[in-house]
């Protein structure tokens, strides 16, 4: 039962993302371009392929991926040579679930150079949706011999080692990221699950804790620390975790896992009344 309860976590684990760049700076989300330096539309020409492109930009981060899309075509079809313009179509297309798609525009990226760290990880995070775990491996490897200070690049191979079976690896990967970024919630989180898989119920709540401590509101966080504390016989924290977990859910939008939670509560329940 203990090894079901963890693979019901392992199932969701390792969320790999793709963040977008404003002017050569990774912006995963639009609150963090009030603080960068943004190239207006209005400077630049037309007939300039980067209009197409800084607009492409602008539409990604603001969700229209179609957009965005259409606008790198056309920043592709005047200036087929530029390789970042694949590397952020490739990202477009894999978050619109086009993975053929981006796995070819990051192909072509790395022909135009081949010493593209960022092309490398995103393919490798391509690879990783698509299924195809020991080049997702493959390609993160390379990504760090050119670039060894990226800690996403660690956590999203950590994530292609542990879906390959390999704990051990992806917890040394998780460790590694959290080196290079102390603030990465969910490199704690996924070494936390690891840890508990291996028995180490200790110290995964200590990772949950502090993911906890860098985002109050991370409703996973809460859930993982919840399933810890009812391996360890704790009831009343389990369920308390298991609550905020559930109402953090809710008020974010994700139904099925409010109620996964809400079921976990239940089943405590039943186990506690049933040994007493």
């Amino acid at each position: 039962m203990k090894g079901l309860n963890w693979a019901i976590i392992a199932i969701g684990l390792g969320v790999i993302t793709y963040g977008f760049k404003a002017n050569n700076i990774d912006v995963s989300n639009t609150s963090e371009l009030a603080t960068q330096p943004v190239l207006l539309l209005t400077e630049v020409n037309k007939e300039d392929y980067k209009f197409y492109k800084q607009r492409a930009m602008d539409s990604a981060l603001s969700g229209d991926l179609s957009g965005a899309i259409a606008d790198f075509n056309k920043a592709v079809q005047m200036n087929p040579n530029d390789a970042d313009t694949y590397n952020n179509r490739g990202k477009a297309r894999a978050l619109s679930g086009d993975l053929p798609g981006a796995i070819a525009d990051f192909n072509q990226a790395l022909q135009i150079n081949s010493n593209d760290a960022d092309a490398y990880k995103n393919r490798g995070k391509a690879r990783v949706l698509s299924g195809d775990l020991p080049g997702a491996i493959a390609d993160f490897n390379q990504a760090l011999q050119i670039n060894p200070n990226d800690a996403d690049t660690y956590y999203s191979r950590g994530v292609a080692r542990d879906n390959s079976g390999d704990l051990k690896g992806s917890i040394e990967d998780f460790n590694q990221a959290l080196r290079i970024n102390p603030n990465y919630v969910d490199a704690y989180n996924n070494r936390g699950v690891n840890r508990a898989l291996e028995g180490d119920l200790k110290s995964a709540i200590e990772d949950f804790n502090q993911a906890l401590e860098i985002n109050p509101n991370n409703a996973d966080s809460y859930k993982n620390r919840g399933i810890a504390y009812s391996q360890l016989g704790d009831v009343k924290k389990a369920i308390a975790d298991l609550q905020k977990a559930a109402e953090l859910f809710q008020q974010q939008g994700e139904t099925a896992k409010s109620q996964a939670a809400i079921n976990r509560i239940r089943q405590i329940n039943n186990s506690s009344k049933n040994k007493t």
